[in-house]
C-alpha cells in the first residue's frame, strides 16, 4: 500500500476569508475617519472665511457708516461664497440701524462639510442650512446697507 503524505503547511480557505474580512473592516473604519476629518477641516475653513467677511464688513461700517453691495459681491469670486446684506427692520418696517449679512457657501470648496459643534454654538453661526450648502447670518450694529450708486 502506498502511504499518502499530506502537506499541512498552508492556510485553509476559511482562514484566508477571515483575514480578508478583518482587513476590509479595518479599511472601512480608517476611510470613515479620513472622510470625517476632511469634512471637519472644510467646516473650520468656512468658519475662518466667515470671520474674515465679518471683520471686513465691520471695518467698512466703522469707516463709512455703511456697507455697499459692490463690496459684498467681491467675496463671490474670491472665496467661493456669496455675501448679501440688508437693513434690519423692526416689526413696523422701521430701520433699526443694523445690517444683516448673510454668507452662503457656493462651489466645491465648502460643500459636504461638518461644522464642528464648538463653532456652531458661537455667535458667528446663527443659521446653518445644511452640510451641503452652509449659510450664516450675522448682524452689524450702527451700520446701513447701500445699493451701488
Amino acid at each position: 500500500m502506498k502511504k499518502i503524505v499530506r502537506n499541512k503547511k498552508g492556510f485553509t480557505l476559511i482562514e484566508l476569508m477571515a483575514v480578508i474580512v478583518i482587513l476590509a473592516v479595518v479599511m472601512l473604519l480608517v476611510a470613515n475617519r479620513i472622510t470625517n476629518t476632511s469634512k471637519d477641516a472644510k467646516g473650520r475653513a468656512f468658519y475662518i472665511e466667515l470671520k474674515a467677511v465679518r471683520k471686513n464688513v465691520e471695518q467698512d461700517c466703522l469707516l463709512n457708516g455703511f456697507v455697499k453691495k459692490s463690496s459684498l459681491e467681491e467675496y463671490k469670486t474670491k472665496n467661493e461664497t456669496t455675501v448679501t446684506g440688508e437693513d434690519d427692520k423692526d416689526d413696523k418696517g422701521k430701520e433699526t440701524g443694523k445690517v444683516n449679512i448673510t454668507v452662503t457657501a457656493i462651489g466645491s470648496k465648502f460643500t459636504n462639510i461638518n461644522i464642528p459643534p464648538e463653532l456652531k454654538s458661537g455667535e458667528t453661526f446663527t443659521a446653518v442650512k445644511d452640510d451641503k450648502s452652509p449659510s450664516s447670518i450675522f448682524t452689524i450694529e450702527n451700520c446701513k446697507y447701500k445699493d451701488n450708486e
